[in-house]
């Protein structure tokens, strides 16, 4: 383990796109990283190790989480609304526990943000225009 300052964390939304909003489990300061601020995000899944996990792959004798996985997208997300660059990925199995560090990746945040602008700008707003139309007689 490293020893990192770990503050709590409630919502955060992102600055300039008020609709999309995130609530990572805490705050992270490691001064040996650049930048020194992170997230941490938590799972503590009830299974005896970590490669029993279904969301973790062995990969070079070390098990990290599927690329694939809701949470690797969860984490994300989380970096991309708070504009941090990595996140602790921290699971707590019953006798191992794992930390990931997961980096921004720009590929996902890019399918995120036009994933959700598109649903705020067209499926929402379509959806409040369907809801308000008055019925017909």
């Amino acid at each position: 383990m490293k020893n990192v300052n770990y503050s709590r964390c409630g919502l955060v939304i992102h600055p300039d796109v008020p609709w999309l909003g995130a609530s990572p489990d805490g705050l992270i300061y490691d001064p040996m990283e650049c930048p020194p601020f992170g997230l941490v995000e938590i799972k503590c899944p009830n299974v005896k190790n970590d490669v029993d996990c279904k969301y973790l792959q062995m990969q070079h004798g070390t098990a990290t989480l599927q690329r694939r996985h809701a949470y690797y997208w969860q984490v994300q997300g989380q970096l991309l609304i708070t504009g941090l660059q990595w996140c602790d990925f921290v699971v707590c199995a019953q006798e191992d526990v794992l930390v990931q560090r997961l980096h921004l990746d720009p590929e996902v945040t890019g399918v995120i943000r036009e994933k959700a602008d598109y649903y705020y700008y067209y499926v929402n707003i379509y959806m409040q225009n369907y809801l308000s139309l008055k019925p017909q007689h």
